[in-house]
């Protein structure tokens, strides 16, 4: 008799950006001197072309900081170089901008910082009305409609309730956020230097520009890092029993033909034993409850922003593929009941009426009003629609055959670690972006931003805890005998 055996595994997903990782590890002084002078490259062109004047402040400033980062890298040979360069950066790109804006250029145009006024009405009518968007007959123009989800009123409070400067301003509240939300995302995934990991992302042209301009994305994106930050350590080591691979549609292993269990030859038959409830029932617990917390963190998310629901639709095939339906509907339902409490919270008004909320959540964005979004760019989706009606419906149809396609694409061919989840967002915010009916170059700030976290959520293997987890069935090697 002869005795084979094999293990099932996961297929390893190839990366686009192998080669680019590769690099880094190998020179990481050469890679980061890069990174400063494409910055500064970056940061040159938005001050030379830039339509708006705060972004060409922002470029003159951040150009000078970029520079001076690189040169320092390439040219200081010390330890405490790396950390010096970033603070250089961030001195330049993000609070030299902010300080002259409040000195010298107070007298510069704020054209680019329109979210940071409707921010501030949102608060007000909160309070005034319970509903942070103004009814449809009091509507004049582009300015007037909140293109944004409830919860974000929240952060048009202070400048409502009377505070005044820094205090007042939602683009304050918006960094503070996007700040302890990108430490804690850091810390769950035990990330080295985690305070010099978030300086060096906040000084990158990706978030330092947003900073200045008060980008409403910045407590979004926070949000979604920590979800992901916490679904990437609960994920189990090994697929779900009963699939060859874990992936959602797959048929259950089947049994291979064997002798049947039993006791050896001339051996008394042993009761059966039951385990006694040990680390293993906590570290479940544990998992329910990181599973609800980082659906909890995309719930509050999406009901900030649509855009950020294509996190769920790359995330829940994730759970389903590595975990299980149970995990993945704990998550869902989690994420969908508190995005719906809180926009129920904050904007009580509409539990009566949802009429405005629908007009300037969704119809607005979609160019289905007859106010029309200010929002420009050279993207395929921009340009088709602003030309009528027909070319609206034309991108709106594109844009939800696309989503079909990747929502098919995603149930058959889901990802299977954080770092493949976060390629898979930036590839499916990159789609949305090119196709929508209205759109800005700021809102690629969702696939880069994905791509520079795709490090931070690297598969680091199991952990402690789920290396003493026992290996299911199907994933453990596999004896046939043949005789």
């Amino acid at each position: 008799m002869s005795r084979t055996a094999a293990t099932v595994r996961p297929v390893p997903i190839p990366s686009p950006i192998r080669g680019l990782d590769r690099f880094r590890r190998a020179r990481p002084v050469a890679w980061r001197t890069a990174g400063y002078t494409i910055a500064a490259v970056f940061a040159t062109g938005v001050g030379a072309f830039a339509g708006q004047e705060v972004q060409a402040s922002w470029g003159r400033w951040a150009a000078g900081g970029y520079v001076l980062a690189a040169l320092v890298t390439s040219l200081w040979r010390h330890t405490a170089a790396p950390f010096t360069a970033t603070a250089v950066a961030l001195a330049g790109a993000v609070v030299a901008p902010l300080v002259w804006m409040v000195t010298g250029g107070r007298g510069m145009s704020t054209v680019g910082m329109g979210p940071l006024t409707v921010i501030k009405r949102a608060g007000r009518l909160l309070l005034e009305s319970g509903s942070p968007y103004l009814t449809m007959d009091r509507l004049t123009g582009p300015e007037s409609l909140n293109p944004y989800g409830p919860p974000l009123a929240v952060f048009g409070l202070p400048h409502a309730l009377g505070l005044d400067g820094w205090a007042g301003n939602p683009r304050t509240w918006f960094v503070l956020s996007a700040v302890l939300l990108g430490y804690a995302a850091l810390r769950r995934v035990h990330a080295d230097r985690p305070l010099w990991r978030l300086a060096a992302a906040f000084a990158s042209p990706v978030l330092a520009l947003p900073v200045v301009l008060g980008s409403t994305d910045l407590p979004v994106l926070g949000l979604l890092a920590l979800g992901i930050a916490l679904l990437s350590r609960a994920l189990p080591h090994h697929p779900p029993a009963g699939t060859a691979t874990g992936r959602p549609g797959d048929r259950p292993t089947a049994a291979v033909p064997g002798p049947v269990a039993g006791p050896a030859p001339g051996l008394p038959d042993r009761p059966p034993t039951t385990a006694a409830p040990g680390p293993q029932a906590d570290r479940a617990a544990t998992s329910l409850d990181t599973l609800i917390l980082a659906g909890a963190a995309l719930g509050v998310a999406c009901a900030m922003k649509a855009t950020a629901l294509p996190a769920a639709l790359v995330l829940i095939p994730l759970l389903l593929a590595r975990a299980g339906w149970r995990p993945a509907l704990t998550f869902a339902t989690s994420g969908a009941l508190v995005a719906v409490a809180s926009a129920a919270l904050t904007a009580p008004a509409m539990l009566a009426d949802s009429r405005d909320l629908v007009h300037n959540v969704v119809m607005f964005p979609l160019r289905l009003t007859a106010q029309q979004t200010t929002a420009a760019s050279p993207m395929p989706g921009q340009v088709v629609a602003a030309d009528g009606s027909g070319g609206r419906l034309l991108m709106i149809g594109l844009l939800a055959a696309a989503m079909a396609a990747a929502v098919a694409y995603l149930w058959r061919r889901p990802a299977r670690t954080a770092p493949a989840a976060v390629m898979q967002m930036a590839v499916i915010w990159s789609l949305i972006f090119t196709l929508a009916p209205s759109t800005r170059y700021g809102y690629f700030v969702y696939p880069l931003l994905m791509l520079g976290l795709r490090n931070m959520f690297r598969d680091r293997g199991p952990s402690r805890e789920q290396r003493d987890e026992p290996r299911p069935a199907h994933a453990t090697s596999i004896a046939s005998i043949s005789a």
